[in-house]
């Protein structure tokens, strides 16, 4: 009798054990399959940013510096990786372009910077004007990129292309960590180059909770802004008032989040305004670069480059830089 019930016993147990594993792998398949549909059921847009991040990722041993342009900036584009070819930076830098083509012209600069296609629709791949309806969606897009860097604790340098590199900032923007959470270049104004504004273009970041919160606030606003403009055309020119830099200011100016940032010295980090002052003055600041701003249009902004010998590339068709400018290039 014994014998019968231990053998009773047995069998329960082996068909319990039984019904166990296969209740979990039937789980595990169920789970595997939702992560597979998961997968194929993500956006463009979300494939986009899963490929930048994964780049980004092995890159973030070292800060990445991140820039977004379309076909209207890749002279500046060309210009700024002729200028900064012998700084040894390149390595640490994410282009998002806007089309193939663009990402191929670039690599035929520099094949040390990594450059990764944003899918967007083509009237925003041409030259956008600061405060039209295009320019913001395509921020819209950057300031998403810079939530999910920081999200992934890395490191960022948001910079733009039209700034002339007398030194390299990175060693010096290293030297605040555990100090602040953001760096700022400052922003001139009509009146004076001594301002609290701070451009919305050219920031460091340290992944801390505090920048990551100013982050979401910043592209919570940018996405109700989009929101509300989102039937209106490309080219249409919107307020003053709504715009990333205006909302950046805002945040930083509160101190958003008991943010910790530094304003660099505007004798460090000159705007476009270092271009009118006079001679005397400017030769008396130490710049590691100057943005090559307060003029309207790429075009203009290249003219002056020239001008001042602040251009890099050779003349003709080929995409080739210029070493004698570049070696002439402390000579400000």
């Amino acid at each position: 009798m014994k014998r019968k019930v231990f053998v009773f016993a047995l069998f329960i147990t082996f068909m319990i054990s039984f019904c166990v594993i296969e209740y979990k792998s039937a789980e595990y398949d169920s789970l595997h399959i939702q992560t597979v549909q998961t997968t194929e059921n993500l956006t463009q847009e979300q494939k986009d940013l899963e490929s930048i991040l994964t780049i980004a990722k092995s890159m973030s041993k070292e800060a990445v510096l991140v820039t977004v342009i379309n076909d209207g900036y890749l002279p500046l584009a060309y210009n700024w990786l002729c200028n900064t070819k012998h700084m040894g930076i390149q390595h640490q830098v994410l282009v998002i372009a806007t089309n193939q083509e663009a990402k191929e012209k670039l690599l035929s600069v520099s094949s040390d910077i990594k450059v990764v296609v944003l899918t967007v629709d083509k009237n925003l791949q041409k030259d956008q004007d600061f405060g039209h309806v295009g320019y913001i969606r395509l921020l819209v897009h950057r300031t998403e990129l810079l939530l999910a860097l920081l999200e992934n604790r890395i490191e960022t340098f948001l910079f733009e292309f039209d700034f002339l590199w007398l030194q390299n900032p990175l060693s010096l923007f290293k030297s605040y960590s555990g100090k602040y959470d953001m760096l700022f270049e400052q922003s001139s104004d009509k009146h004076s180059m001594v301002t609290n504004s701070v451009n919305g273009g050219f920031f460091y970041m340290f992944p801390t909770n505090t920048t990551v919160k100013l982050l979401q606030e910043l592209y919570s606003r940018m996405l109700k802004l989009a929101d509300r403009i989102k039937s209106w055309p490309p080219e249409k020119k919107i307020s003053q008032g709504e715009n990333d830099q205006v909302y950046l200011n805002d945040l930083v100016s509160k101190r958003y989040s008991g943010l910790k940032a530094l304003i660099l010295p505007h004798t460090v980090f000159p705007d476009g305004k270092w271009y009118s002052l006079p001679e005397s003055e400017r030769k008396s600041w130490k710049p590691y670069v100057i943005h090559n701003n307060w003029i309207i249009g790429n075009g203009n902004k290249i003219a002056r480059a020239k001008e001042w010998g602040h251009w890099f590339l050779n003349n003709g068709s080929e995409i080739k830089c210029n070493f004698e400018a570049i070696r002439n290039i402390n000579s400000v």
